[in-house]
């Protein structure tokens, strides 16, 4: 249903189905957890990057991107 973005991911982290969530753009990471948003969510980290329109146009967004991801673990390093 709309709005319940931040208690389906909950739930799904609670499950432990999730070790960590990338969120594209604030914008989206409010949505999810409103004003404040966490370093983690329940055992799960949290990193928020650029939106997609942004990373579409900016190498220095899509690197900074990849290297937030890689040095969370999210992708494996090349």
């Amino acid at each position: 249903a709309e709005g319940d973005e931040g208690q389906r991911l909950e739930l799904a982290i609670a499950e432990r189905l999730l070790t960590h969530v990338v969120v594209f753009g604030e914008a989206a990471a409010r949505l999810v957890f409103g004003v404040s948003i966490p370093e983690s969510c329940g055992p799960a980290r949290v990193t928020v990057v650029d939106d997609f329109s942004r990373l579409a146009i900016d190498a220095g967004a899509r690197r900074s991107c990849w290297l937030a991801m890689k040095s969370a673990g999210v992708v494996a390093p090349r």
